[in-house]
């Protein structure tokens, strides 16, 4: 009886020590690349069932998937959801339940629409702002990189990911909230010397990438990713992987600047362009720290084309949203500046979710500075559109509503997206 009584100690032991391991440790659990038929879910490998259901009993499937432990991770698409539905999910192992939530993304015009944006945490971040940001219950969450400050070599480029879950508040915010991320030059897999396309590790990464982090479909050998919401686009290019450091080097391949193009030629058909940039607009001017290394102005001949395209193709609706170590907001007064052109578009810049920022708010029409140099910032901004279904109207309205986790900045508000154009630069 001893013996017995001993046996069922060690296993029960044992099962809670799984348990713990998998659910609190470090184990992946997140999803993404929603829309509004779809979502694609990762997860550390298990053995067990994946349900997702109408219904938040989990009563009724309209999705089963039994799953394997393979090693690393699982990932996989749930297809033939409906617009516009809310969804609850549920892991079901021998040791646990996980289950989560999201509502699919709208088909049609939208009149409103939000979601969240920020950059830079350390890695393993629990700071509360991930707490508030799942309060908002953001339609997707949009991370331009940073979202770790680990050095990646071939020995972690896969398991990086299980970090972000050791902080219990950033896990608990994957599960109900939907991410879209790229990386930017921390969180990008390089050496000291050898970074963008030169790193020893691009292949690598984007095959952890890939198989790690929900995504939407990527655009050729990089992580480039584009969806819709309604009658709202959103471009998040990869600007890194591609980059050339050398003297002369441009920021993208040929591949993904055409793929750039082709998207800005369809902006007209969208009530608003976001473009989503994990590299600062400006950034020289705005900290010398390392950002000016990784700002569009070390590459000003791609940043001059894309500013000259947006113009030659009137595309009225763009609106730049960037990683840029602190929350600064610019009307259009300066995003242009530098070609010596009348014409301008808003540009919103995301700080820190839980890292130092660079607090210089010089180059923005926005005076005020909300970032603090050398220090931690919690910061994040949710982002609204109102009336978008309104095309080239007056009162379509973006605005960034920018917060830090003591509580609330201000509101950057740009309407009837598109500015006034002038006449393109004589070259």
């Amino acid at each position: 009886a001893v013996n017995d009584t001993t046996a069922m100690v060690i296993t029960l032991c044992v099962v809670f020590l799984t348990l713990f391991s998998w659910a609190q440790a470090n184990d992946i659990m997140w999803f993404g690349g929603l829309t509004n038929s779809s979502v694609r879910f990762c997860f550390t490998s298990v053995n067990g069932s994946f349900f997702v259901s109408t219904s938040p009993e989990h009563r009724n499937p309209i999705f089963r998937l039994n799953v394997q432990d393979l090693g690393n991770t699982t990932t996989f698409e749930v297809p033939d959801l409906r617009p516009n539905t809310p969804y609850w999910f549920l892991l079901d192992t021998e040791y646990i339940q996980i289950s989560g939530n999201f509502t699919t993304l709208r088909s049609q015009l939208t009149s409103s629409f939000r979601f969240a944006v920020s950059c830079c945490a350390a890695t393993a971040s629990n700071t509360r702002a991930w707490s508030q940001l799942t309060s908002y219950a953001p339609k997707f969450y949009v991370h331009l990189g940073n979202m770790h400050y680990t050095p990646l070599d071939d020995n972690n480029i896969y398991t990086i990911y299980n970090e972000f879950f050791e902080g219990e508040k950033q896990g608990e915010f994957y599960l109900s909230t939907p991410i879209a991320y790229t990386w930017s030059y921390m969180d990008y897999p390089a050496t000291e010397n050898e970074s963008g396309i030169h790193s020893p590790y691009r292949e690598s990464g984007i095959d952890a990438f890939r198989s790690t982090v929900p995504h939407y479909p990527f655009q050729g050998n990089e992580i480039s990713q584009a969806w819709s919401v309604g009658s709202i686009r959103f471009v998040m290019p990869d600007l890194y992987s591609n980059a050339n450091y050398s003297i002369g080097g441009h920021i993208w391949s040929d591949e993904e600047k055409a793929w750039i193009e082709e998207e800005l030629k369809e902006a007209s058909t969208y009530s608003v362009f976001f473009f989503l940039s994990s590299r600062p607009w400006r950034g020289l001017e705005i900290c010398r720290l390392v950002m000016a290394d990784e700002s569009w102005g070390r590459w000003s001949e791609d940043r001059d084309y894309l500013t000259e395209l947006i113009l030659e193709l009137n595309i009225t609706n763009f609106v730049m949203i960037t990683n840029g170590r602190m929350i600064a907001f610019d009307d259009g007064s300066n995003s242009a500046d530098f070609l010596g052109s009348s014409y301008r578009f808003p540009v919103m810049q995301v700080g820190p979710l839980d890292r130092w920022a660079c607090g210089n708010g010089v180059g923005y029409s926005e005076s005020s500075c909300y970032g603090f140099s050398r220090d931690y910032n919690s910061q994040y901004a949710i982002v609204s559109v109102e009336n978008a279904e309104n095309f080239n109207s007056s009162t379509t309205c973006v605005t960034f509503s920018a917060y830090s986790v003591q509580g609330f900045l201000r509101n950057f508000t740009v309407c009837s997206v598109g500015r006034e154009q002038g006449k393109k630069r004589n070259k």
